[in-house]
C-alpha cells in the first residue's frame, strides 16, 4: 500500500489489517460486564452482556480475510499501525 493510499484509508477508517489492508472483516476481543444466570440442576450457566464494551491497544484483533492476528495497536491507522 502506497503512502497516498494509506493516508486515504486512514481518513475514513481507524482500523485496517496490517497484512492485507482489509477494513471490513476485523474481529476484536472486548471487555464487557455480563449478568450470570446459573442453573444448579445441571451445572449450566448463561451470560447476558450489560452496558458498553471496550477494547485496548494491547487486546487481540483478527482479520477474517487473511487470518492475520495481533494486538489492536498493529491495526490502528491513527496510532501508527501500517497495513
Amino acid at each position: 500500500m502506497t503512502p497516498k493510499q494509506l493516508e486515504a484509508k486512514a481518513a475514513n477508517y481507524q482500523f485496517a489489517c496490517p497484512e492485507c489492508g482489509d477494513t471490513d472483516n476485523l474481529r476484536v476481543a472486548v471487555h464487557a460486564m455480563a449478568k450470570v444466570t446459573q442453573d444448579p440442576k445441571n451445572e449450566n450457566f448463561e451470560t447476558e452482556i450489560e452496558g458498553d464494551h471496550e477494547f485496548e491497544p494491547n487486546d487481540w484483533m483478527l482479520c477474517n480475510s487473511c487470518e492475520y492476528e495481533g494486538e489492536v495497536r498493529c491495526f490502528d491507522l491513527w496510532r501508527g499501525g501500517r497495513p
